[in-house]
Parts: structure tokens; C-alpha cells; sequence
């Protein structure tokens, strides 16, 4: 059960179950991060390497952040590119998914100024 009262199932995320004190600490540095610089990978400190471990990162996270009052907007997926696989330690280009949440919505017609991002990439 979490601070709101409400039961919440341990998840399972691409081979990566439950909770744990390692999860609450790699969600914590990502939370962190938030407004601020770019952060060094997560990748060395993790001691077993899987998508699984970053996907129960955003879980964590998404539930944290729901618990604080976001609402889920929607979800995104993208490709990882071969060039990506090149630059990384992903074997094998697969989907990626992730969470939008209403705190990122911007209005239709709204003017971002590139220096608001830290990396930004362009997709189709």
C-alpha cells in the first residue's frame, strides 16, 4: 500500500519484479535531475544490465509522480535507430516506450526556444 492508501501490485516490467531499494535510489537519481544538467549514465551502476531495470526505473517514477498529483496524458514509443545501437550498449533496436504527463503539454501553436532543451533530436 502505498501513502495514498492504495494497494499497489509490485510490476513487472520486462523481466524486472517488485520493489526495491536499488529501483527507489535509480528513480530518485532520475528525479533529481529534473531542471537541471544532463546526468551521467545509470548504465555502470547497474549490476545487471537489462531494459527491463530502466522500464521498473519508469515505473517507479510514474508512480511516484502520480502520487504527487500528475496526470497521465498519454504514452509515447520510438524506434531505437541502428546509429543509436552504434553509439550504445543496445544490442538490438527495439521499441522504446514511455509516460506524457499533463506537466508536459504545450499549447497548439506554442513557440519553444531551443535553448530550453538539453539534447534535442528531431523525429518524423
Amino acid at each position: 500500500m502505498d501513502e495514498t492508501g492504495v494497494v499497489q501490485p509490485g510490476y513487472r516490467t520486462r523481466g524486472v519484479t517488485g520493489s526495491s531499494q536499488f529501483l527507489d535510489t535509480m528513480a530518485h537519481r532520475v528525479r533529481a535531475a529534473y531542471g537541471t544538467s544532463p546526468i551521467p549514465s545509470l548504465a555502470p551502476d547497474i549490476p545487471y544490465p537489462n531494459i527491463g531495470v530502466g522500464y521498473a526505473v519508469q515505473e517507479t517514477n510514474t508512480r511516484v509522480w502520480l502520487s504527487q498529483g500528475q496526470r497521465l496524458a498519454g504514452r509515447k514509443i520510438a524506434y531505437v535507430s541502428p546509429r543509436v545501437c552504434e553509439e550504445t550498449p543496445i544490442p538490438d533496436p527495439q521499441p522504446v516506450f514511455g509516460m506524457l504527463f499533463d506537466n508536459m503539454l504545450k499549447p497548439d501553436g506554442c513557440k519553444l526556444k531551443m535553448s530550453s532543451f538539453m539534447r534535442p533530436r528531431i523525429s518524423a
